[in-house]
């Protein structure tokens, strides 16, 4: 081989570990990845629900002093699509949840956080107007764009009540008495109507200020607040007059504590953000908004959702992160953000785990990565090295032979492909001209497919290229039958089918019949002659994200193993070579099981499983999330999940409930209680 072996900031740390026992797991605390949509509070509890686009929701203790970060209670990946409404139940572990692709799909369901169980759920046509619970938590009612625009369900079994069954036009956002014996509706018209719940009648109306949105009502019904244009308005509810009005350059969120009668306002001032906090004082009868303290400045990153709850309020990033800020000064505290070490890729040979990261490669040993899962890996010992990655960017890993690794750029313009051999990188003697789409072996060499369609044949310790192909538009290389290379694609109207065979030696290529439109993700099974592959098909109009099985002669013989509705361009394949097994994570939930008498479903994991790998008995699996999970291929049990954080410190939790964790770990996670 040309050129010599370099170490590129290796950090010699072997982490002495420690086995660290608990009966009922560990707990995570990291926040969400994704931005976060809507927040809620029972005040009784202080317990404070986040949901965002990572479809997760989070329970935290809202009670966090000085200087900590928040607590996290319970966390539930509730689905791959957003989450963007959350309503909590006044008594019970309930949480009602609105989860949406923003386009057609729309989902309201009900959940016990405690048990981590669905309730109930209804498909829904938008998302509501508004979602809560009534007080006592008899009746869960939301809001349509309708004649009838509320909906009322026993917040129990999700049936639908007649609760006030004729139609007046759309309601903003509504109001239920202590008892439950009163509502209040409002509506964009401006006109407040009073129900008796019971009956269903109209008892009362009249009007006020219409076009309020962002409407909160105070714990008595008294007033409501709401926004138009640039004001803030309290509204009295006995006789329906502004009582008060506050101005703003412009207002981009607020948040009234019904209990306290005190707002916080999210504005901005000279274009700048700002926040300003109220209360609602009475002046004999009736009531203004009164400052409580100066405006701060806001930091430029602050966002909504805003949530006030005492003599705090939380705010949100983008990115994720949640913030804590006193009313009363400047100055904001970090409450929670995501801890996980951002993974592009992982790779497993002999009894090394190997995770990359942008700036780091991190090697994990023990004996329990080469055993076949049939052993606990609790009993193991593991420890961790970390490497400065060459790369510096998105990164895959690629198993070349036992502790032997290509380590590859798949994003940027890095030019450059690695050995590792556990202890350092060799660059090889080849000049990418784009980042990699996809690594497999070609019988002792390497099968390397470009992002720019350049699909070469390589050794992989001379980097000597032994043929190359291009064509625009290739998705996945794998090699087949017989030598052959079988590549995948988007279908084009001088192609008509997304697969392609071509035998490097003589350069023929044949089209494979196929009726997707594009194929995506390709992995061949040599023991039974198998192609699987994964991509898009159109059926009646409607995109569907296919598992195909293709055998047979030149594999003309094509069957449809699974269907999901919808794209899933993340989802992908991993086939057990030692036992021809078929694992797949399409459906962005459970992992999918294929032997030659059908399909299970492995163990549930709290993750989304995404990018899967087969090794020595046991599935590996990237998660959406960038934690790993890892089964028992036999039986299909969890065997550990696997938690990076971004100071490369790191925790395994078991299915027996112990946990081995890194050195300096233990801040970002606690263990649970019985």
């Amino acid at each position: 081989m040309k050129g010599k072996t370099i170490f590129i900031g290796i950090i010699m740390t072997l982490t002495s570990l420690t086995a660290l026992w608990s009966a009922h797991g560990i707990q995570i605390d990291t926040g969400h990845t994704q931005t976060i949509n809507d927040l809620a509070i029972n005040r009784e509890t202080q317990q404070l629900f986040s949901v965002g686009d990572d479809g997760t929701l989070r329970v935290w203790d809202a009670r966090v002093s000085s200087g900590n970060r928040g607590k996290l209670l319970h966390k539930l990946q509730i689905s791959h699509l957003s989450i963007v409404r959350v309503a909590v139940h006044p008594s019970l572990p309930q949480v009602a949840l609105v989860e949406t692709d923003r386009i057609n799909t729309f989902h309201l369901s009900v959940w016990n956080y405690e048990e981590n169980r669905e309730l109930f759920s209804h498909k829904i046509d938008e998302v509501p107007l508004f979602l809560k619970y009534s007080p006592q938590g008899t009746y869960l009612l939301y809001g349509k764009t309708d004649w009838k625009s509320i909906t009322s369900l026993d917040a129990q079994t999700g049936e639908v009540l007649p609760l006030i069954d004729q139609g007046f036009g759309i309601v903003s956002d509504l109001f239920i008495s202590q008892s439950e014996k009163t509502l209040l509706s409002y509506s964009p018209s401006g006109m407040l109507r009073y129900w008796n719940v019971a009956t269903g009648e109209e008892k009362t109306s009249f009007t006020t200020l219409g076009d309020l949105t962002k409407v909160q009502f105070s714990a008595n019904g008294v007033y409501m607040t709401g926004i138009k244009e640039r004001s803030l308005y309290l509204i009295n509810l006995v006789t329906g007059a502004i009582e008060s009005r506050k101005s703003f350059e412009s207002i981009r969120s607020y948040s009234l504590d019904p209990a306290e009668d005190r707002l916080t306002v999210f504005s901005t001032e000279n274009s700048r953000p700002r926040f300003q906090s109220f209360r609602v004082d009475s002046m004999g009868n009736t009531r203004v908004l009164v400052e409580t303290s100066p405006s701060h400045s806001a930091p430029d990153y602050a966002a909504a959702p805003l949530l006030l709850t005492g003599n705090n309020f939380f705010f949100c990033r983008e990115n994720g992160e949640m913030y804590i800020q006193s009313v009363y000064r400047a100055g904001a505290e970090l409450f929670s953000s995501s801890l996980m070490l951002e993974i592009s890729g992982i790779s497993l040979s002999g009894e090394s785990l190997i995770i990359a990261g942008r700036e780091t490669i991190l090697k994990l040993s023990s004996s329990a990565f080469g055993q076949d899962g049939s052993s606990s890996a609790s009993e193991y010992t593991y420890h961790s090295e970390r490497f400065e990655n060459p790369i510096q960017n998105e990164t895959g890993v690629f198993a070349l032979s036992n502790d032997r690794f290509l380590v590859y750029p798949k994003s940027g313009t890095g030019t450059s492909l690695y050995l590792f051999n556990g202890s350092g990188f060799t660059p090889l003697e080849i000049t990418l001209s784009s980042a990699v789409q996809t690594v497999s072996t070609y019988g002792n060499d390497l099968l390397l497919l470009e992002k720019n369609g350049l699909l070469r044949i390589i050794d992989p310790y001379t980097g000597e290229e032994l043929f190359s192909y291009t064509s625009f538009g290739l998705q996945s290389a794998v090699d087949a039958f017989d030598g052959h290379i079988i590549l995948s694609r988007n279908q084009t109207d001088l192609i008509n089918t997304t697969l392609l065979s071509i035998n490097p030696k003589t350069s023929e290529t044949v089209p494979i019949p196929d009726r997707n439109l594009l194929t995506f993700d390709l992995v061949y099974d040599n023991y039974t002659r198998t192609l699987y592959s994964l991509g898009f098909e159109n059926r009646r109009n409607s995109i569907r994200t296919v598992l195909k099985a293709h055998q047979g002669r030149n594999l003309t013989r094509v069957a449809t193993l699974l269907s999901f509705p919808g794209e899933d361009s993340e989802a992908s394949l991993a086939v057990d070579p030692e036992t021809s097994r078929l694992f797949t994570s399409l459906g962005y939930g459970d992992v999918h099981m294929f032997t030659w008498d059908g399909f299970t479903i492995m163990e549930q994991v709290e993750h989304i499983p995404r990018n899967l790998h087969a090794h020595s008995g046991m599935l590996y699996s990237l998660n959406g999330d960038s934690s790993i999970s890892i089964w028992n291929t036999v039986d299909g049990r969890v065997l550990m999940n696997l938690y990076v954080f971004e100071d490369l410190s790191w925790v395994i939790s078991f299915a027996d409930g112990k946990y081995h964790a890194a050195s300096g770990a233990n801040r970002w996670f606690h263990q649970l209680s019985r």
